[in-house]
């Protein structure tokens, strides 16, 4: 992937050093002006589960204490293990959930900065660095990183920065193996592997993206690689690459594989229903009526907060903008911009890593249909891009280019932020949630039953008290239950403090799980009687609190 073989002086002045920070800088303000206005997801909550409700797939004993491994089959707690010291400083909140990943984007456009600067120059990086910070897919998936992709992002990018700047410091220089240079060097080698290692154990589709850094840094940079193998760096990149993996590796030995025997099966998927999730999340539109609402329910009204008024003046200027340029980009540098890339081994490397990333995600049954799983391709269509549009001879072009995009990018934040203060949240992220939250920290001891999905784990993070949860969703969400559930029922109705959750009607998130509540209670001698509504910040009615009475 090394696209210059006179390994070129990378430092970078204060100056430039100040510009990168304030691209980062401006990404967080991005991100903090939408973090007030979503509640929490659950799955975007799903790392809190062993802080807050003890429970997890897998754990050893160290220290007579329970250590949680590994969060769900293929999720593990390196989330958790990094929200335990700020959960228990700051109470769960929407800036606390969210300020920590949103700073460890900015970090990965740092070291994507330096990563597309070591290996494609400093005007390739800069134009990286902005398509990647002005990305409305990126800055909303690592603000909501509900995914969860933060941590994989920051992980990819710093581990392949680590590995590519060994590669210049150690072996392109021609330090040999038992030069003291070499010694202090190694630690570079053995950071890149470790942060693959980890990504992995954070998540195991990273898989994903690994297989397509193998192939393509094969295909690409294979003569490199051979030329630098030592049994020395091989040893350091393999125990780097299993330490940082091992709470991944000891699951899988102590469970038999559990990851690969519950996902990993092959699909025969819908190629282009998946091609159009692609396509989505590169123009940035993947995330309306998802995230945000598309205005189709009452209640809609005008942004009340400063950064809703300004986009909304934006928006009364320049019109709807739910789509950027960056998808018609993309063809454009692959079609016609062929001349300019068809020798650059970072172009190269770029497209086969999108190719490979994405044709392994597809093929994995129930993957590759959504944006939290095509933007694992990130951040490497930028690169992309960028490295096309610096090989124009003319640096006006290239600016005039990298300023339509970057404000094509722009206004679709836009009017993300637009929707989200003027039609609110998309359900799944409804703000009722911390109205929910509040409301039942004062049921005191009550077991609290979810009927429905989205709900448990935000209340569990955001009440202000610790809850007795008992995960009901499974007992309501078909028609067709078997006998334990039925047991469960039988059990809920024989609670005298027993309080439901539920979605109002229109909310529901399983069509028919309030009436199943209704009739379950009917079939127990006892009827639904409503407590409390909570609304959302726009008036409409959300969440029930029930119980069944007499």
């Amino acid at each position: 992937m090394e696209e210059r073989r006179d390994a070129p002086d990378t430092s970078i002045s204060f100056r430039a050093l100040c510009a990168v920070v304030g691209i980062c800088g401006a990404f967080v303000v991005a991100g903090l002006l939408f973090i007030p206005f979503a509640g929490i997801q659950d799955d975007e909550a799903l790392f809190s589960v062993p802080i807050y409700q003890d429970y997890f797939e897998f754990r050893i004993r160290a220290f007579h204490h329970p250590i949680p491994l590994m969060l769900m089959t293929y999720i593990g707690t390196l989330k958790t293990a990094i929200y335990w010291p700020i959960l228990k400083i700051f109470h769960g909140g929407a800036y606390s959930v969210r300020l920590p990943m949103l700073l460890l984007g900015a970090v990965t456009i740092f070291f994507f900065f330096r990563l597309a600067d070591t290996i494609g120059g400093r005007r390739v990086a800069w134009i990286a660095a902005v398509l990647l910070a002005s990305d409305p897919i990126f800055l909303l998936l690592d603000t909501f990183d509900w995914g969860p992709v933060a941590i994989e992002h920051f992980l990819l990018v710093t581990g392949i920065f680590a590995v590519v700047q060994y590669y210049r410091r150690c072996v392109q220089n021609g330090i040999q193996n038992g030069d003291q240079r070499s010694k202090t060097t190694h630690w570079l080698l053995a950071a890149g592997f470790f942060c693959l290692g980890l990504a992995l154990w954070n998540k195991a589709i990273f898989m994903w993206p690994l297989a397509g850094l193998a192939v393509a840094a094969g295909v690409v940079s294979h003569k490199e690689i051979l030329g630098s193998l030592r049994w020395r760096r091989i040893g350091i990149a393999t125990a780097a690459f299993i330490i940082g993996a091992s709470p991944f590796i000891l699951y899988h030995i102590r469970t038999h594989g559990a990851t690969f025997r519950a996902s990993g099966h092959i699909d025969n998927p819908d190629w282009n229903a998946k091609f159009v999730q692609v396509k989505i999340a590169l123009n940035g539109s993947a995330l309306f009526g998802y995230l945000v609402s598309n205005g189709t329910l009452p209640g809609s009204r005008p942004p009340q907060a400063a950064s809703g008024r300004v986009a909304s003046a934006i928006h009364d200027v320049l019109g709807d903008h739910i789509a950027s340029a960056s998808e018609s980009a993309i063809w454009i540098c692959i079609l016609l911009g062929a001349p300019l890339w068809w020798r650059s081994r970072t172009a190269w490397f770029c497209l086969i890593f999108c190719g490979v990333t994405w044709i392994v995600m597809v093929l994995t049954k129930g993957a590759g249909g959504s944006a939290h799983h095509v933007v694992l391709m990130w951040p490497f269509p930028q690169l992309f891009a960028a490295t096309v549009i610096a090989a124009l001879p003319s640096r006006t072009a290239i600016r005039g280019i990298v300023a339509f995009l970057a404000l094509m990018n722009l206004l679709v934040i836009n009017q993300y932020l637009l929707q989200i203060q003027r039609d609110g949240p998309g359900d799944v992220f409804t703000d009722a949630t911390f109205g929910l939250a509040d409301s039942l920290g004062s049921y005191g001891s009550a077991t609290i039953y979810p009927t429905d999905w989205g709900m448990q784990n935000p209340i569990a993070l955001l009440s202000p008290k610790p809850l007795k949860l008992d995960n009901a969703e499974g007992d309501f969400n078909h028609d067709d239950i078997d006998q334990p559930q039925r047991d469960h029922i039988a059990q809920m109705a024989a609670n005298p403090d027993a309080i439901f959750v539920g979605h109002a009607p229109g909310f529901e998130i399983y069509p028919g799980s309030r009436e199943r509540v209704a009739r379950a209670a009917e079939s127990a001698g006892l009827h639904v009687q409503i407590l409390q509504t909570i609304s959302d910040a726009h008036g409409r009615p959300v969440f029930e609190i029930i119980r069944w009475a007499h």
